[in-house]
């Protein structure tokens, strides 16, 4: 089920970026400070499960410590309830890794 046009508390989601087995990702607006934002958020399945939430949160605290120019800042994640599992990054405008490998 896509999430696109809903809220997740302050953040608007705007479109799909990407999916995998955990997750997919969005690109959000945060309504709160004006600016673009991609919003990763668990499955369904398995944001019912304490685990999962529970991985989620030590990744976001885990990419919250590092400081790099290839890595994306967290601004934010919640992970306290089920319905509500979900990482905020910076986005960053450009191609896909996949996109690039397939031009070549």
């Amino acid at each position: 089920m896509s999430l696109v046009g809903r809220h997740i508390g302050r953040y608007r989601i705007l479109e799909e970026l990407g999916s995998g087995g955990m997750s997919v990702v969005y690109k959000g607006l945060d309504t709160a400070l004006d600016r673009e934002v991609a919003v990763k958020v668990l499955h369904p399945h398995l944001a019912g499960k304490d685990e999962s939430r529970r991985r989620l949160a030590r990744e976001a605290r885990a990419v919250a410590k590092l400081h790099h120019p290839n890595i994306l800042e967290v601004f934010d994640f919640s992970s306290a309830e089920a319905h509500d599992a979900f990482i905020v990054t910076e986005y960053i405008r450009g191609r896909t890794l996949k996109t690039y490998l397939d031009d070549g």
